[in-house]
């Protein structure tokens, strides 16, 4: 991982964040080889972008970001009325997996995702970048294993996986209905 800075020039638009580049560096960030065209994965490179352009950079384990698109599923479902995106969440022994955000950043391991190594998101909205924000302004106070216990509580994760032991392997959809519900008596 490089010691590189983040630079935003905000401009009180969201859409401006696409103007992140490294400091000290003619190095822009490139799509990671065999990268999937995913809503959730422009969703997860945005997250993992403006987590290290904070004053203080935070680096997204993949265990984080993995409950962080969660989050942002199930409220965009209920403050937007729809999905922030189509793909698949499944209930995972430690908590909510979008399985192809899995599979394009389990390279990584437990170790932090390198932002220098992750395209910007090209075709998010600028809807959907403003409630990413929201919603990163939101949860990132919240350690990976903060939000692997906050998911743990919470009854589409539990119940999409049928009694199964927090420890046991499970492939379980949680739907959108059921994250919608829950995420709706959360108001």
């Amino acid at each position: 991982m490089t010691d590189k800075t983040y630079k935003i020039d905000v401009c009180q638009s969201v859409t401006k964040f696409d103007g992140l580049t490294p400091q000290g560096g003619d190095a822009t960030p490139v799509a990671k080889k065999g990268a999937k065209n995913s809503k959730a994965i422009e969703v997860a490179q945005y997250l993992i972008h403006l987590a290290a352009a904070e004053e203080e950079p935070e680096y997204l384990t993949h265990l984080r970001l993995q409950k962080l698109l969660y989050f942002a599923q199930g409220w965009s479902l209920v403050m937007r009325k729809k999905a922030l995106f189509s793909e698949r969440i499944e209930a995972w022994s430690h908590g909510p997996v979008v399985p192809i955000v899995y599979q394009e950043f389990k390279y990584q391991g437990h170790l932090p995702i390198d932002p220098d190594r992750i395209a910007q998101p090209v075709s998010l909205t600028t809807d959907e970048k403003s409630f990413v924000v929201s919603l990163w302004q939101e949860y990132k106070k919240f350690s990976a294993s903060k939000l692997r216990q906050l998911t743990h509580e919470h009854e589409p994760w539990i119940n999409a996986r049928d009694g199964k032991k927090p420890e046991e392997s499970c492939s379980n959809e949680i739907t959108q209905a059921a994250m919608k519900s829950a995420f709706e008596k959360m108001l």
